[in-house]
């Protein structure tokens, strides 16, 4: 399905100021080489700037991130479906439909032009971190389906 991992070190940073490159023909003029010490600099600033900026929902974008970046969970990967294996009979858009009158409900519900006597609250993907079980299957009717 082309999902790999990749591990990404920064080994060097060079910063150039191209007013001053463009303006000399010497090879090194506008550069300035950091290193490793002062990349880790860098990135403790940059941590303390978004923890400054965004307040406690950094915290979260950081942990969803590291989940992101972790080893996948033991999860399957699959087009939300309303069935467990695949159906060529079936149309697979189903779930989606489903979904949208799940959603349709619940904008009723919370504006009070219907009796919420069951849970039937859209489906949205969980904070990366949090998802343990995956898309439910679900059919045209917005109900989920058993396995």
């Amino acid at each position: 399905m082309g999902f790999g991992s990749i591990q990404l070190t920064v080994e060097r940073l060079e910063m150039i100021c191209w007013a001053d490159r463009l303006a000399s023909p010497d090879n090194g003029a506008g550069r300035q080489d950091f290193g490793r010490k002062k990349i880790a600099e860098f990135k403790q600033q940059f941590l303390e700037e978004m923890a400054r900026q965004y307040g406690e929902a950094w915290a979260d974008v950081l942990a969803d991130l590291k989940t992101l970046l972790g080893p996948p969970p033991a999860l399957p990967v699959h087009y939300p479906r309303p069935t467990r294996r695949f159906d060529p009979k079936r149309p697979q858009f189903e779930w989606f439909v489903g979904n949208k009158k799940r959603r349709e409900w619940f904008v009723k519900k919370n504006s009070g032009r219907t009796n919420a006597s069951e849970n039937k609250d859209p489906v949205t993907l969980p904070l990366a971190r949090q998802d343990t079980a995956g898309l439910p299957l679900m059919d045209r009717e917005g109900k989920h389906v058993k396995g």
